[in-house]
């Protein structure tokens, strides 16, 4: 227990730090941004390895891995049209 208020103590400090990281790419603007995520979005929901809906697989398990995997099948799309992460200081 005193270990779990710690380590939630050490996060809630780093999230305050109040830098971000963002999406960036040389001559876009925020509509772009937005056009390529719905798109990469989109492709990474169809282009899933894991659909939970064909069975077969424990239902919570499956689930948290489809989702792991659309997060690197998207983050594999933004990069693919030029995008890359980008830690942005606080203003």
């Amino acid at each position: 227990m005193h270990r779990s208020i710690i380590l939630a103590a050490l996060l809630l400090a780093a999230c305050e730090g109040g830098d971000s990281v963002q999406w960036v790419k040389q001559g876009a603007d925020a509509r772009q941004l937005q056009i390529d995520r719905d798109y990469c979005t989109a492709q990474s929901q169809r282009n899933s390895f894991l659909d939970a809906s064909r069975g077969g697989f424990d239902q919570p398990t499956s689930n948290r891995m489809a989702r792991f995997g659309e997060a690197d099948a998207y983050r594999a799309c933004m990069t693919q049209l030029g995008w890359h992460r980008e830690r942005v200081p606080a203003r």
